[in-house]
Order: structure tokens, then sequence, then C-alpha cells
């Protein structure tokens, strides 16, 4: 599967045919191109090789590696099958491979038993965890029932865009636009030096006829000629361009880093590498963009850096722009990141979901296309989006358009139209929903207050979890009338967090079934300002004379303050108890304190920092009603309402710019 950034035809002299090598040349030359991804010359050698002494293992499992990293699974499984029987010992890996050049040839029946076996045979082996982990993931891919939906028109572009080489890294510029990637090679050819060496190069494509054909080379951009520009990613925004560029280095290998343009008027900068914490010197690349719930930009990318979870992983940092700075890279955790590899990430612009390939996660083929709602390095678990998509080759680069009802991804599946020589190449396809279900919300935001107006008003949008874990999806801009419209996808649970200047986030859960009857939904949301003033806590219960708290208070408190406190991070309340004219004004006054306390305390149990409450006892002091009637006889009904437990803001604590 040629998903790599870069994929470097080693270009050596063509001043003799291959049969003319020396045995030992034969070998040098093939494991040279092996290192340089050059997988087709590297069979070449190694098949010339083989004519001469055809029971080298060690060079038929070169060789079948060649084949497995070409997309020619029928021949990596027939050599893979000789391995495991000739040299097993030596190359216990065989057997898991042949299972999964099996599976991605469509013969799941005779790869499970394999994939069985595997497991067995290789506990105590170098990595067995990892290795016995995937073999049980394919197992479970094999296994899993074939989506029976038709809910996806997909089709090969036509032959004006896909070549007999590879594309790929798609990007939507509109509805009938788009950027691909593409590397035309020249066929077997062996030339020496760099100057000759094919590189990527983006291209555009426009709609014509009901299908895309291309339109040349997308200068706009500006790309150097002397750049490698294998993949790349708009800002929300579409103010910076992130883009990973590939160099040859010394050692015979490419290395990439990400870099970034800036839109300044009608044109764009030139590319700018970014910083250490961000580049190694490993391999950086893949960009995906995204907003956070605070309105940053973040980036996330692939990379092969030794602190990750496998081998390629998600990685993500925050752009800080009153800075003009990164954050230090981090990984984007163990939910999405698995034993395996996780690349081509993106950021769905309907809903800010992120799509991602992988074959460390159970999946039906090699690379698979999963989905998760999340921020950062917390993720919900990831889905796979099922067999409409992912078949049993490789499935990469998806990406949807802004509307989310068409798509692209890249696979090199077979397909009518692929031309020969192409067990090696990606080629683009487009697939259109026939039957998505999402629901359109046509949101209101309103100030309870008379007196303030709705400012820098925006929404939060996160998915809900069975356990009740909330995972950010998206945010999204309030129109001046306090007005925004979004749309929700079915079959799942949400919830809505408004948020304005001077105001106390107001939240609502929405639950849309799978099958719905309607296709909107009207959501009005009142905001509570923040004022100068005292809020009630409705059934703030104690035992007569006592400062202990019920257990009906207690779930007033989970339901309230603790609510309002957990949603507004930022602000500082004062908790305060009153309590009726019985006994002395002492006295009142020290139970009132012990009782504002005992919420205080509560509350940070529940893990509310110490430096956003303070406990303040007002005794009978601030009556909102009075004690006795005129005749100076009792009254109950007013003594209840003084007995009262509030909460005000009075401050803003200075949250720490944390990621996580």
């Amino acid at each position: 599967m040629l998903y790599c950034t870069a994929i470097l035809l080693l270009s050596y002299s063509g001043l003799k045919a291959q049969e003319n090598y020396s045995k030992t040349e034969l070998k040098d030359l093939g494991m040279a191109a092996m290192q340089s991804h050059d997988y087709e010359t590297a069979s070449l050698m190694f098949e010339e090789y083989l004519k001469h002494k055809a029971d080298d293992w060690k060079y038929t499992y070169r060789l079948a590696e060649s084949y497995r990293h070409m997309g020619d699974y029928k021949k990596a499984e027939k050599l893979y099958q000789r391995v495991k029987v000739e040299a097993t010992k030596k190359y216990p890996l065989a057997a898991y491979y042949q299972a999964l050049m099996l599976k991605a040839d469509n013969q799941c029946d005779e790869a499970i038993p394999i994939f069985d076996q595997f497991r067995k045979d290789y506990l105590g082996e170098k990595e067995d965890r990892k290795y016995r982990r995937l073999a049980k993931f394919n197992i479970e891919g094999c296994e899993k029932a074939k989506d029976s939906s038709k809910s996806l028109l997909i089709k090969p572009l036509s032959s004006a865009v896909n070549s007999q080489w590879v594309e790929g890294a798609p990007i939507f510029l509109g509805a009938d636009q788009i950027a691909f990637n593409r590397m035309e090679k020249k066929a077997q050819t062996m030339v020496e030096g760099d100057q000759a060496l094919p590189k990527r190069k983006y291209y555009l494509a426009d709609v014509a006829n009901g299908d895309f054909k291309t339109s040349g080379e997308w200068v706009k951009m500006g790309f150097s000629t002397n750049h490698e520009v294998v993949n790349g990613a708009f800002n929300p925004e579409g103010t910076r361009f992130y883009y990973t560029v590939c160099i040859l280095n010394l050692s015979g290998t490419k290395n990439c880093d990400l870099f970034v343009k800036e839109k300044v008027g009608e044109k764009w900068s030139e590319g700018k590498k970014l910083n250490q914490d961000i580049n190694t010197e490993g391999t950086e690349t893949q960009p995906a963009v995204g907003l956070d719930e605070k309105g940053r930009e973040t980036l996330y990318f692939v990379s092969d850096r030794e602190e990750g979870k496998g081998g390629m992983d998600l990685w993500y940092t925050t752009y800080y722009a009153d800075k003009d700075q990164f954050r230090k890279a981090r990984n984007c955790g163990s939910k999405v990141n698995s034993i395996g590899d996780e690349i081509t990430p993106f950021i769905n612009p309907m809903n800010g979901k992120l799509f991602f390939s992988s074959d460390g996660h159970p999946g039906y083929g090699l690379f698979d296309v999963f989905k998760s709602s999340g921020q950062r390095s917390r993720w919900k678990e990831p889905k796979n989006i099922g067999a409409s998509i992912n078949g049993p080759q490789d499935e990469v680069y998806y990406v949807l358009s802004e509307d989310g009802k068409k798509g692209l991804f890249a696979s090199n599946r077979p397909h009518p139209q692929k031309q020969a020589l192409q067990a090696c190449c990606d080629d683009l396809f487009f697939f259109q929903a026939l039957d998505q279900v999402v629901l359109k919300v046509k949101t209101k935001l309103k100030s309870e207050s008379d007196k303030l107006e709705l400012e820098a008003a925006y929404l939060n949008i996160y998915s809900r979890d069975s356990s009740g874990e909330l995972f950010f999806t998206r945010r999204l801009p309030v129109d001046a009338d306090g007005s925004v419209d979004f749309y929700l996808e079915a079959g799942e649970d949400y919830v809505i967090k408004a948020n304005a200047e001077n105001h106390l986030v107001a939240s609502q859960m929405i639950h849309i079934p799978q099958v719905m009857s309607q296709t909107e939904l009207e959501l009005d949301l009142k905001l509570k300002a923040i004022e100068d003033k005292a809020y009630p806590l409705e059934n703030i219960y104690y035992e007569f004379g006592k400062a202990e708290l019920t257990a009906e208070a207690y779930t007033t408190i989970d339901t309230t303050i603790y609510r309002i406190l957990i949603e507004n991070p930022e602000i500082v309340v004062e908790i305060g108890s009153h309590t009726d004219s019985k006994g002395t004004e002492a006295y009142n006054k020290s139970l009132s304190q012990k009782r504002a306390e005992s919420v205080v305390e509560y509350l940070r149990k529940k893990g509310i920092a110490k430096n956003r409450m303070t406990a303040k006892g007002y005794g009978e002091s601030n009556p909102i009603a009075p004690n006795t009637l005129e005749d100076g006889s009792d009254n109950p009904e007013g003594r209840a309402q003084n007995r009262r437990t509030v909460f005000k803001v009075i401050g803003q604590v200075n949250l720490i710019e944390d990621d996580d």
C-alpha cells in the first residue's frame, strides 16, 4: 500500500539490464530500493536474484515484502506461504502476512485459521503483544457482518484524473473543484541523480459532465519547484495552508516535515517550516486542522516519533494566534492510536468529527477508515465507518465536502477502469450520500436580563456517550441577533452549550434517533446574566439546628451549582447561607457560616478548586420575608423563605492554558 508521504523511485544507472548484474549487486540494489520505498525496483532485483538461488528464504521474504508494499497481494501471499513452510523459525511473521494478504484478497475464510494458528505460535516472539493483537483485530474484521446498507454511491474518478500511477491527498476547494496529489513516474527508468527523480505534485480538477477533469497544476499556491509537496490542509478560515515537504537526504531516504503558508490579500506567502517542537528527525506529515473549545486552531498530523503508541501515530499541536506560536506537539492518545499505524486524518467541516485510517483497529481490510468525536488527546472510542466505504484493500485520505453529503478517498482496490501495472497504485474514488440522515437545528439565544445584550456568543457542541461523558465536536459563532443553524447526525446524543460574555453557560441535551420523523428542530436557549445579585439554590435542606446537608440537598447541589461551576470554569462564587430569626443573632450567624461551609466542602470533594468558592454566613441579617406577621404572631411561610442558600458570582480566575 503506497500510503507513505513520499515514494522514492530509486533511479540507478541504465548502463545495463538487471540480468547483467552480479548476484551481490542484485541483492544490494534491491535492498537500497526497499530502503527508499521503491518496491517495484526492489522486486525486479530480487526476482532476478532468486532465478539464481531460489531457496534463499531471506530474499524470498524480501520479495514478498516488496509485493506487499506494491499492493500485489496474490504474489505476496504465495511467497509468504513458501517462507512459512520452509523457514518459519527464522521468519515467524510470514504466517501473519500470508493471512493478511488473503484478507486483502477477499479470502477471509482462508485467512482466519492462519491468523488463529499464528496467535498461538507467535507467543513469546518479538513484539508478540502487538502482532497477536493485530491478528485478533483482523479476525474480528473478517467476522464482521457486511453492511447491507446501500447508502452511498461510489465510483472511481475517470481516467482524466486517475492515471496509471499514484493519486491521493484530495482537498475540496469548492463544490465543483478539488486539488489532488499525483506522482508521475517513468516506467522502470534508471537514471542517476536526484534531478531525475519524479516528485509528487498538486493538480486541480473541475467537475465537467458529471465527473472531475484535470485542469493543470495548482499554481496559485506557489509551491517551490525544488520541493516535493505530498499532502496538505487549510485551516477552517481558509487563511492558512499546512502541507508536507519531503526532501531526499544523504542516506538515500526522504525526510518529511510540516510547513505553513499564510494568505496575504489574494496571494500566498512563502512556505515556513514549523519549529522543532513539531518537526523532528523522523516523519511529520498529513496535516488536518480543526478548532478547539476556545476557538484555537489545532493542527493534527501523523508522525513516527519514538514516543508514539505504535508505528505512525496521530499527534496534535495548538496554535496561539496572538503569539504566533505553536505548543509542543503531543500524542492524541490510546483511544485513536493503536499498536498499528494511524494515518491520513481529516476534520469534517460540517460537524468537527475526526476521520482517519488505521490498520490497528478491527477492520474489513488492511487500512480502514474510522471516525471519532473529541479533541486533542480526549476521544470517543473510534467507530469503523462500515463496509460501504471499507473493503478488503486499503482506504485512505477520506475527505468530505463542506455539507458532508459527498466525499473522496484513495484506495488501491480493483475497478473496471483501472489501468495496467496498477497493483501498486492508489486511485481516487468519489462517493455521495443517498439517504444521509441529519437534523437541522435552528437555534436562538436570548439573555434573561433586559439590561444586557449577548456579545461574543458561540455554541460548543458535544457528542455524549452512553456513560454521559462528553466529547467536543464543533464550535460555532452566533449571529448578532442570537441565531445559528447547524446539522447533527442521527443515532447520537448531543449536548449543546451556549456561551456569551457576562453570562453563565446554558446547556441543552438533544437525542436524535436513528429513524427520525422530522428534519428540523427549533431550539431556544436562555442565558442567565452574571449580575451583582444572589441567585437562590432551591431545596437546600438541613436538619433542624444542624449544619449537615440532607440527601435531598446533595441532589440539588449536584444538579445546580455544581453544574454551573463545571460549565463555567472561570467564575468565582460566594455561597451564602441565611437563617430565620429564631435563636440569638450570634447563634444564627455561626450556624449559617457552618452551613455555607458544608456546601463548599461538598463541592471541594467533587473536584471544584478551593480558590473558586468562598463561604459566607449571613445569619438572620438579610431576610427576604417577615419572620412574624403584623400582629406579632409567627409567620412560618416567611421563615421558610428566609432559611435559604444562595450563590453569586464575585470574580473570575485566570485559567491555565492547558491543552488537555
